[in-house]
């Protein structure tokens, strides 16, 4: 049987590891992260643009506030309509 302090050490550097890996991984989820909210911003206007939803039912999709989808419209031009 283990000891408090050794299991302890261990589950540290575990903790310790587990970060680094993270730290590895979390340029690439960042990256998709950028270009997914940018296809979402595209996705918003296209379906606002067409009327196929409303910005309602775009934020309960989406989980963004209408004020957010506002924003992504205007910044291309677009009037949401409620």
């Amino acid at each position: 049987m283990t000891d408090r302090l050794t299991r302890l050490a261990k589950q540290f550097q575990d903790a310790n590891d587990e970060v680094a890996d993270l730290k590895k991984r979390l340029p690439v989820a960042q990256g998709r992260v950028k270009k997914l909210r940018t296809d979402l911003a595209a996705a918003i206007v296209d379906e606002i643009q067409s009327g196929r939803r409303t910005q309602t039912e775009i934020s309960g999709i989406t989980g963004y506030s209408p004020e957010r989808i506002r924003q992504i419209c205007r910044a291309a031009s677009v009037e949401p309509q409620e």
